[in-house]
């Protein structure tokens, strides 16, 4: 993303010392994109950290370095978000794409395609199709072709295959259980919505249509 998307107008440098200038102008660009990667990208400039911030107002500075220091946080909260289910994957012999695998065939009751898998998380076919490949090896899963479209099948648990995801996605879902426990559903509400609300700004903000950002 960069100001030049939003201020085809305007060349780079100019952007800034414009913006910086007039604060409300900011504020309402800020509100119109809906998203904080706009002040990361201006937080990443020279302009931080060069002499030439002497003639701006601290309180503009300020602002565009704690919405960076936000937007650092989010990503390390991100990037811990998915280690810990990498994590705990990995404590438990599989991968983190072994276990969603066993969490989509489990969540979908009477199996389901590997494109609805890829789909549903975002993974690529590819990976998806050696994940289940590995998992018929081990005898814990049988493909079955739809009867309505013969190239592609459905993926079910044997009988040991049931056996052995309901023990790894019970002991997910009692950790995960937990966790909501102890940070209380209200917390919880909030957190999947502000979620779900900042991949929504954020495909809007970077021009991404809904269709495409899906593999």
């Amino acid at each position: 993303m960069t100001l030049l998307f939003f201020l085809p107008e305007m060349n780079r440098q100019k952007a800034y010392f414009q913006l910086f200038n007039q604060p409300e102008k900011l504020k309402l660009l800020y509100q119109k994109i809906k998203t904080i990667e706009l002040l990361l990208y201006l937080g990443k400039t020279e302009l931080i950290s060069s002499r030439r911030l002497s003639g701006y107002k601290t309180e503009q500075i300020c602002v565009v370095r704690k919405i960076h220091e936000q937007l650092n946080q989010y990503y390390d909260a991100w990037l811990q978000y998915n280690n810990v289910y990498e994590e705990w994957a990995k404590a438990h012999g599989l991968s983190v794409n072994c276990l969603l695998v066993l969490c989509a065939i489990c969540d979908s009751g009477d199996g389901c395609t590997q494109k609805k898998i890829s789909q549903q998380w975002l993974i690529p076919k590819q990976t998806i199709n050696m994940v289940s490949k590995d998992l018929q090896r081990k005898g814990f899963v049988k493909f079955s072709p739809l009867p309505e479209d013969k190239r592609n099948k459905v993926i079910r648990f044997t009988k040991e295959g049931k056996e052995y995801a309901d023990t790894i996605v019970n002991a997910l879902r009692k950790a995960e259980l937990s966790v909501i426990e102890e940070i209380g559903v209200e917390h919880m509400r909030q957190l999947n919505e502000n979620m779900a609300l900042f991949a929504k700004l954020f495909v809007k903000a970077g021009g991404i249509n809904g269709n495409e950002a899906k593999p």
